[in-house]
């Protein structure tokens, strides 16, 4: 395994501009440390080599570049963490780093929690991947805490973070196809117990999963059987209603329109004679036109409407065809107007039992 995450780089040639007047190229200061680093280790670079390099170049490192040192500082941190733990060595290497680099010790405090914190989240991510969490794994992240000075609050945090993102994971996971089996509820049921997790859900998100819930259920079981109070046929069996308006496209007359040939005669200044015939023709469109507001049943063999003044029915097997919109069904009938029912209820509901 290499002993540094530092690869040495060419030198950057200056424009000619810099090179009339003598100035030197400062960002071949940074490759220079960088190619220090990448043939020392920090414990064999002295202060007086950096400060050399500093020097010939006319910068200050901490000044005038401290995004970057901060990174290189980083990077080899990031490198020293690999195995998830600071050896000794690699100890001393980061506070000779620290030295080299002029960074404060609020500096360098800075960039190690949050390095930390990231290595930290990964291990717990690794540890709970499965959904599983043993003592031994326990003993690994209370001893990797410990290694990275990772306070206590901070730990626990990201730990809490991590299950409930696991957990979400999961159910995003199952819900893909927006169906929940019986069988999947019992695996995210047990995958909350492993975690320790209390599932709590708004009332939207509790909504939704009940309906994924009975999704499945209608696809894989059958639609629920629904108690309504209208006479239903023989071995009839209702399964969905709600409040419902009966539409149906009408034929409206919107204007008039004018045709036939016509003449435009000059009789003087801003006055002119039309001559000709001119037809007069009516002009409509067709309008979805509300008809009745009532209830809609759909059973294993109708869809009934049920209104304050006329009520319809249409048989499923005369149905050719139906599409959903957000406001409600159109129904397409093998004969006769195909009409509109317009409610926004469940409509999804609607259309998994109807299918």
């Amino acid at each position: 395994m290499n002993s540094t995450p530092f690869r040495q780089k060419g030198l950057e040639e200056a424009g000619f501009f810099k090179k009339l007047c003598g100035i030197p190229q400062r960002s071949n200061a940074l490759i220079e440390l960088n190619n220090l680093l990448a043939t020392k280790s920090p414990l064999e670079i002295s202060v007086e080599q950096v400060a050399e390099i500093a020097e010939r170049y006319k910068v200050d490192f901490h000044k005038h570049f401290f995004g970057d040192v901060a990174t290189i500082y980083e990077t080899y941190l990031r490198f020293a963490l690999q195995d998830r733990e600071l050896s000794e060595d690699e100890t001393r290497n980061l506070s000779s780093l620290k030295r080299l680099l002029m960074l404060t010790d609020s500096e360098a405090t800075s960039i190690l929690k949050r390095v930390a914190s990231e290595v930290y989240k990964e291990a717990v991510g690794e540890v709970l991947a499965d959904g599983v969490i043993s003592e031994q794994e326990k003993e690994l992240l209370a001893k990797l805490e410990a290694q990275l000075s990772i306070p206590s609050e901070i730990s626990q945090r990201i730990y809490d973070e991590m299950r409930k993102q696991v957990y979400k994971s999961r159910v995003d996971s199952i819900i893909a196809d927006e169906r929940i089996s019986p069988d999947e509820q019992k695996e995210l049921d047990l995958l909350a117990k492993n975690l320790n997790i209390s599932v709590q859900t708004d009332d939207v998100t509790r909504r939704l999963l009940d309906k994924y819930r009975l999704f499945w259920l209608i696809e894989n079981q059958g639609p629920p059987e629904l108690a309504v109070d209208i006479n239903l046929q023989r071995g009839e069996k209702c399964h969905f209603t709600t409040e419902c308006s009966w539409n149906e496209f009408r034929k409206v007359r919107v204007s008039y329109g004018y045709s036939g040939p016509t003449m435009r005669i000059k009789i003087a200044k801003g006055l002119y004679w039309r001559a000709g015939n001119i037809a007069v023709r009516p002009v409509s469109k067709e309008e979805l036109t509300l008809i009745e507001s009532g209830t809609l049943y759909l059973t294993n063999k109708r869809l009934v409407f049920v209104g304050s003044r006329k009520s319809s029915s249409i048989r499923l097997d005369k149905v050719l065809d139906f599409e959903p919109y957000k406001d409600g069904i159109f129904i397409q009938k093998d004969s006769g107007k195909s009409p509109f029912l317009g409610f926004t209820d469940r409509v999804d509901v609607f259309c998994v039992t109807m299918g």
